[in-house]
């Protein structure tokens, strides 16, 4: 079977083996079979059986090992703009609601929806918000580089001022100091935020997005994905969007 490199258990071990400063992680997969047919017994009300309720049972032990609170994501998706009710799982008796969440999300995100046959659990960092959208996200800076091999492309903030606008509750707007704070990167912030991608794409191989978020504890590699399917802010010369 061809190896998914947009999923997360294919790039995460990679940059942790390097060495590179990631979420404290634990990967749990379904396992083949009927399960997915148990857990969408869920959506009719229906108890957990068999393999999808031992599944769910790993699951919660990961949580457990990790610590509540804690981010909740697939291989290939966190959906965390509807943050309180998909990635942010506060305690083990939310855990089955979120997964469920994230499943639905999944199945109808795209034309034939993403695969959500691997999941992690991951620690929340401790980050610096500059405010709270999309259901009490807190939202933080943080960088999408472009990187071929060890040569940067380009790099971008991560979040566009219309995203934010539209995660901003009704009749809110974000200062320009708040955008300021979100947008702006000293050198040598700068030259770190590049060297943590580079080695990440080195890492991996190939050509990658690499997401990198500012946190109490300095500069951490949250997220991966191909370059070539990855969102660049609008007018990026080296951007292949529509907009």
């Amino acid at each position: 079977m061809k190896e998914d490199k947009n999923c997360l258990s294919c790039w995460f071990p990679r940059i942790s083996d390097a060495g590179l400063p990631v979420p404290e992680t634990r990967i749990v997969r379904i396992p083949t079979g009927s399960i997915g047919k148990d857990l969408f017994r869920a959506f009719d009300g229906k108890e957990f059986e068999g393999p999808a309720k031992i599944w769910l049972a790993v699951l919660g032990l990961a949580a457990e090992e990790i610590g509540f609170p804690c981010f909740l994501r697939t291989g290939h998706t966190s959906h965390k703009h509807d943050w309180e009710r998909s990635c942010y799982v506060v305690s083990a008796e939310d855990l089955t609601s979120h997964v469920l969440h994230l499943i639905e999300f999944s199945e109808t995100c795209d034309m034939f929806g993403v695969p959500w046959d691997v999941w992690a659990v991951r620690e929340l960092l401790p980050t610096k918000p500059v405010a709270t959208v999309y259901r009490g996200m807190p939202l933080c800076r943080e960088f999408r580089c472009f990187v071929d091999g060890g040569k940067l492309i380009c790099m971008h903030p991560y979040w566009p001022p219309e995203a934010i606008d539209q995660g901003l509750p009704e009749g809110e707007t974000l200062s320009k100091q708040s955008h300021h704070r979100l947008n702006n990167v000293t050198v040598s912030e700068v030259n770190e935020i590049r060297e943590l991608a580079k080695r990440a794409a080195m890492a991996c191989g190939g050509r990658w997005s690499v997401d990198v978020l500012d946190t109490e504890r300095g500069w951490f590699v949250t997220d991966m994905a191909l370059m070539d399917s990855s969102w660049h802010w609008p007018g990026c010369p080296h951007g292949n969007n529509e907009t």
